[in-house]
């Protein structure tokens, strides 16, 4: 499994999970250091960043399940068949569930697929100014 963070500005990051195991495997988001682009923003002490996934895209082999959770909870599950896209931006809204928490990618089975995210920085970032 790897964890790739494709993008990353003040108040946007995309990051890539993807399964080359072939076995169930979980990568973990963590927001307070994934998303931050540490030449330019800091999460101050005691603070708890807020991100929305605004975007889910996945791809890969048939027989390939994943489930994305936060905070223990399971919040979107999917069969990773073809390529295909949940834009809920698109619809004028966001996934807000646990916020504040880590995000849990799981990519099951025994065959290998890639999971995009498109994540909307809310706050807790502040940018990083230098004295």
């Amino acid at each position: 499994m790897s964890k790739l963070t494709l993008k990353k500005t003040d108040t946007h990051a995309v990051v890539k999970i993807g399964n080359t195991t072939g076995s169930s495997v979980t990568e973990t988001i963590t927001l307070k250091t994934d998303l931050i682009d540490a030449a330019k923003e800091v999460v101050g002490v005691g603070i708890s960043p807020v991100v929305t996934i605004v975007n889910i895209q996945w791809t890969g082999i048939s027989g390939t399940t994943f489930s994305i959770s936060r905070g223990g909870n399971v919040i979107f599950n999917g069969d990773v068949v073809g390529s295909s896209p949940m834009n809920f931006n698109e619809f004028g809204y966001v996934d807000n569930e646990g916020d504040t928490s880590d995000i849990a990618v799981t990519i099951d089975g025994s065959s290998k697929g890639q999971i995009y995210l498109g994540l909307r920085k809310q706050s807790g970032y502040t940018p990083f100014v230098e004295n």
